[in-house]
């Protein structure tokens, strides 16, 4: 994007790369937190909960269910893809509130921790290990395990200085 643009640009901008068909193989229902996307024979009771990519600003839950459709399809497991607020119309915390109530929602739902897998692309990464932060710090079941891939993890971006491996 171009620093000048309008929200409304750079969000169409992000529409073109991220709003691309979920295609064959899995079925997309919405819920009250985002959507199911599941493939045609899934292959057990595990579940992924997903924090989707845009960087807080540009893309909604249904710009990004083609990455889920893919984790569906190649995993054969059913994936929430959790619809958060974004920013700058909704300010933090109410992204990780959404995504700790997605989380609540499915252990309500009667869904199993210990099959029970929380994953995050770009910034979506990030809110995924805030999310086990958060429910770690409350008591409340963890999943088996954590994919992040592409992960926003350094908000600030300060990064590490690559000679001397020390942050800045």
């Amino acid at each position: 994007s171009n620093p000048a643009d309008s929200l409304a640009e750079i969000r169409a901008k992000f529409d073109f790369v991220h709003g691309q068909p979920v295609g064959d193989g899995v079925t997309v229902e919405e819920d009250d937190h985002g959507l199911w996307v599941r493939p045609d024979s899934p292959h057990d009771d595990r579940v992924v909960l997903f924090a989707h990519s845009g960087g807080f600003v540009t893309s909604t839950a249904a710009m990004c269910a083609f990455w889920a459709a893919i984790v569906a399809r190649e995993c054969n497991l059913a994936v929430y893809l959790v619809d958060y607020s974004l920013a700058p119309e909704a300010v933090f915390p109410t992204q990780l509130d959404e995504l700790t109530a997605a989380h609540e929602a499915l252990l309500d739902a009667g869904h199993d921790p210990a099959r029970m897998i929380f994953m995050g692309d770009s910034c979506g990464g990030g809110m995924a290990v805030a999310l086990m932060v958060r429910q770690r710090e409350r008591g409340r079941p963890l999943p088996a395990a954590f994919v992040g891939f592409g992960g926003w993890y350094d908000l600030e971006a300060a990064g590490v200085d690559a000679a001397t491996n020390e942050d800045p």
